[in-house]
């Protein structure tokens, strides 16, 4: 894979749109943007996607081979200062910290340590747009002085539904009672009614949430504007709330992931072209494959929860007594501090050929793609942020 460790050189008047893309540096939120990046670079934009190195080496498969079909797309790798970041051993993204500590809350202390490369590289190379992960707020205030000059849009891989509930919940903050009987959310263009229990963390009273409160409308005031991960056929009526309750333009690009075609894009979507990556990929594909239509239910909840030795062995029971065949996915974050035993059932399960477990990365497009997969069990958006 190709690496630049510059960006394309000034644009002229005769030069195509020049775009930054900078995501939140974990898989679950790098991926959906690599996808946004090569979308535009398909129509005509130029692309440099900025990555930590460690994500740059194990996601930029998909950006070498658009280049090479001659799309202007790049990646810029961005050194993240670990010691300035408290971060040792190597950690450049979030799903591969030894604990879940540093990333609590929405934006992760040790990742803002990215934020001086991020405005000396737009003071040095100016683009004429930058699509920031909403979940970076100082990427909107980075270089202030070219605020004007360089539009920054928040991307987010949330539909406008749950980003209109999340405002109002911030903004009206219906869920301060401590009463766990069902209240409405206000504002909405449907009455939607909610428990506490059934809320992200980040919008619960606390520290967090007013941290986090304050973020999202500092975010709000700075970007010109919202790219989200969805489609007006889905959601259009939440895609015009969002736009009246923010006062900014939203352009729903979604759903990215269909830039992925059925080549390795797809296969090896995640991780680079590296001969395990394949052999893993084609072992569950081949499990799948053996498998009726619409009988088998995927489990992954994404590359940064990990729940307690508890709750995995319930998931487990709950997954070998359900009948139903599975390929649960215990992410990126399994490692050897965090390898909970799935319990009998379940090992009774997998030694059946009903189920598979697992323990790190699968090609997950290509499995939700696939003709035997029934449903999809993973997390709310926004709880494992």
């Amino acid at each position: 894979m190709q690496q630049s460790s510059s960006v394309p050189p000034s644009r002229d008047e005769e030069a195509p749109l020049r775009m930054y893309f900078i995501p939140f540096p974990t898989p679950g939120h790098a991926l959906p943007m690599s996808d946004l990046a090569r979308l535009f670079a398909s129509r005509g934009a130029d692309a440099t996607l900025l990555l930590t190195r460690g994500n740059a080496a194990r996601l930029g498969g998909p950006v070498t081979r658009a280049a090479a079909q001659g799309h202007r797309i790049r990646i810029h790798a961005l050194t993240l200062p670990a010691d300035a970041a408290g971060l040792t051993g190597g950690h450049e993204s979030a799903d591969d910290l030894p604990t879940r500590a540093p990333t609590r809350g929405p934006s992760p202390p040790p990742w803002t340590s990215l934020a001086p490369p991020f405005a000396s590289l737009l003071r040095r190379h100016p683009p004429d747009a930058v699509v920031f992960d909403g979940v970076l707020p100082w990427a909107a205030t980075a270089a202030p002085e070219l605020a004007a000059a360089v539009p920054r849009y928040a991307f987010t891989g949330t539909g406008c539904f749950a980003l209109s509930v999340q405002r109002a919940l911030l903004a009206h903050a219906p869920q301060d009672s401590d009463a766990e009987e069902p209240f409405l959310v206000p504002g909405l263009p449907d009455p939607v009614r909610l428990t506490r229990s059934r809320l992200a963390e980040a919008t619960l009273p606390g520290a967090h949430s007013r941290e986090f409160l304050n973020r999202m409308f500092d975010v709000e005031r700075a970007t010109a504007g919202w790219v989200v991960n969805s489609f007006a056929g889905l959601e259009g009526r939440y895609v015009d709330h969002y736009e009246r309750e923010t006062g900014k333009p939203v352009f729903a690009v979604g759903p990215v992931c269909l830039v992925n075609g059925d080549g390795e894009d797809v296969v090896q979507r995640g991780r680079g072209g590296e001969a395990e990556t394949a052999a893993e990929a084609a072992r569950v594909m081949a499990w799948m494959d053996a498998k009726p239509a619409r009988s088998v239910v995927y489990v992954c909840f994404g590359s940064l929860t990990r729940f307690p030795p508890e709750q995995v062995a319930e998931l487990g029971v709950g997954l070998a007594r359900s009948g139903a065949s599975f390929v649960w996915v215990l992410g990126g974050g399994v490692t050897e501090n965090y390898a909970p035993p799935l319990g009998d059932e379940v090992d009774a399960a997998v030694a059946s050929g009903r189920g598979m477990v697992v323990r790190g990365w699968a090609p997950q497009v290509a499995v939700l793609r696939h003709a035997a997969v029934a449903a999809f069990v993973t997390r709310t958006a926004g709880g494992a942020r």
